[in-house]
């Protein structure tokens, strides 16, 4: 079973409780990448992760980092960062496996609204 996670924005006080508790409980743990705080954080709880950062460097290209990230993550959890339906990563994995589980969690539009103090009456969130 595979479950595609969001870990908010890459700092521990987006991770939600829920996620915090998914990803301590699975056997595999696959992070987007370990250039964010929260990769840090779950170090100091003691949760082993690999990552997907030696794709980032080594894919020719944007389709085929796709297609190696998809192959790669099939069981486990695998941590996106931001919103799991604007991750354009996640969204590969996902028509890839239909039958994976998400648990969402804080995207960077809402982190920037709230970080900007900005109202949200009106917004549009597509």
């Amino acid at each position: 079973m595979l479950k595609i996670i969001s870990v908010g924005t890459g700092t521990p006080d987006t991770l939600t409780l829920g996620a915090l508790g998914e990803i301590s409980r699975a056997e595999k743990v696959i992070l987007q990448t370990d250039k964010v705080p929260v990769a840090e954080f779950l170090k100091e709880y003691g949760i082993k992760y690999e990552t997907i950062d030696d794709i980032f460097e080594s894919a020719e290209d944007f389709d085929e980092l796709l297609r190696l990230v998809s192959k790669r993550v099939e069981e486990g959890v695998f941590c996106i960062l931001g919103d799991v339906f604007g991750n354009l990563i996640a969204q590969e994995v996902l028509k890839n496996h239909s039958q994976a589980q998400v648990v969402g969690g804080v995207g960077f539009f809402s982190n920037a609204l709230n970080l900007c103090k900005l109202p949200c009456e009106g917004a549009q969130f597509f």
